[in-house]
């Protein structure tokens, strides 16, 4: 039995026309380098992204314009959080959960400032 490996930073899954639909890669994010897989939908855009930092791992749902929608992370191992966010990407509402179960729910205006937060 022989042991073989393929080494690369990036690899593309792509469609019966060639277009790349799912890729894996390691990604550059100033000095650290961040494993990441993205879901391309039929019109080309990407629509899914997992990725992984030294904070944790990210789950982003993204509209059509390439703005996160929907996020879903794991901070560290003592704050996990849900963010939605509006059609053009701004910070909407957020539900926190730190270590100790002391969770929080925020919401936010047009500006991104906090207008409402339980517990306050």
């Amino acid at each position: 039995m022989t042991d073989d490996t393929l080494n690369v930073s990036q690899l593309n899954i792509v469609d019966s026309k060639g277009q790349t639909r799912i890729s894996f890669s390691v990604e550059k994010e100033g000095k650290d380098e961040v494993p990441r897989i993205t879901i391309i939908d039929h019109k080309l855009r990407p629509r899914i992204y997992i990725r992984v930092t030294k904070k944790g791992p990210t789950l982003g749902f993204l509209n059509e314009n390439g703005s996160t929608s929907f996020g879903l992370s794991m901070f560290h191992e003592s704050l996990n959080g849900l963010v939605i966010n509006d059609s053009t990407g701004k910070l909407a509402i957020t539900m926190l959960a730190d270590g100790n179960r002391n969770p929080q729910l925020s919401f936010y205006n047009n500006e991104g400032e906090m207008i409402f937060s339980l517990p306050s």
